[in-house]
Order: structure tokens, then C-alpha cells, then sequence
């Protein structure tokens, strides 16, 4: 899926969220049934402890990060001011655009997904990067359980 038909999706959603908020996950993959690479409690393990695998995960990183984003219609048209350009400028109060972006690859790369944490009203306001080895979709496939502490208490 292309990004631009992702985020017309992701903007499109009429559907008010829950009234006490709620996770909305966004998953990020080449394939819908992407599985880990390695046991979720080795992520750390592999990437800090092993020069190499992070080099090279941080090196993929650092360039996705400084990719320029361009939003554009349909046909092909630049688009200079949008709710998900604004939304990317001012991710959170602790991420800024790059690092999101290096989280995001940093998760594709060791795990094979990538999940975000919209916070939203009627549009998404700002956005978290999960890690992936704590987050599970439910076993319908259809709700994202994110698991801090590992446990099987899902959000």
C-alpha cells in the first residue's frame, strides 16, 4: 500500500474513538503475517550487544529518518499544508519527525513490524512508536494489545 493511500485512510476515518481513548495501532510491514525474527526478550540482546547488527540497523535508520516526506493528490499534484504533514512536524511532546522514523525502521528491521500509538479526537493529534516486541493483535486480528511490562494484560 502506498503511503499517501495509508494516510488518506488514516484521515478519512469518520468513527469517534471510544469516550475514555483509546490504542489504535498502525502497523507498518511488507506482509500482512510478518513474524519475528528472533524471541522478542533478544531484541536488546541483538541490537546493543552485537556492533555490527546495530551499525547497520542504525545506518538503515538515519537514512529513512532524513527521507523528505512530499504529499501529494491524486494527480500528482504537491500538497503543501494537510493534517498528517502537520501531525508528522509536531509528532509528540518527547519525538520529533526523525526520531519516529528511526524507531519505526529500527522496530521494521529487528522485528519485522513496526507499530504506532495514535492519540486522537476525531483525527490523530500525536503519535507514539511502540515497541513492537510488547504489542500483539488480538486473536480476531482486529484490536492491538500493547503489554509494557511483557505480561499478557493487554491496554
Amino acid at each position: 500500500m502506498h503511503v499517501t493511500a495509508w494516510l488518506r485512510r488514516l484521515f478519512a476515518r469518520a468513527a469517534a474513538p471510544p469516550a475514555t481513548g483509546g490504542l489504535v495501532g498502525v502497523q507498518v510491514v511488507n506482509a500482512q503475517d510478518a513474524k519475528p525474527l528472533i524471541d522478542g526478550t533478544k531484541f536488546a540482546a541483538a541490537y546493543v550487544g552485537n556492533p555490527w547488527v546495530y551499525a547497520c540497523i542504525n545506518a538503515i535508520a538515519d537514512d529513512v529518518a532524513t527521507l523528505p516526506l512530499r504529499l501529494e493528490t491524486a494527480d500528482g499534484a504537491p500538497v503543501e499544508k494537510h493534517a498528517a504533514l502537520s501531525l508528522l512536524d509536531y509528532v509528540n511532546a518527547q519525538l520529533d519527525q526523525a526520531q519516529l522514523f528511526t524507531a519505526t525502521s529500527c522496530w521494521l528491521d529487528l522485528n519485522g513490524n513496526a507499530y504506532w500509538r495514535l492519540d486522537r479526537a476525531k483525527v490523530p493529534t500525536t503519535i507514539w512508536a511502540l515497541p513492537a516486541d510488547k504489542c500483539r493483535w488480538s486473536d480476531n486480528g482486529l484490536k492491538l494489545q500493547y503489554r509494557p511490562q511483557g505480561t499478557d494484560e493487554g491496554m
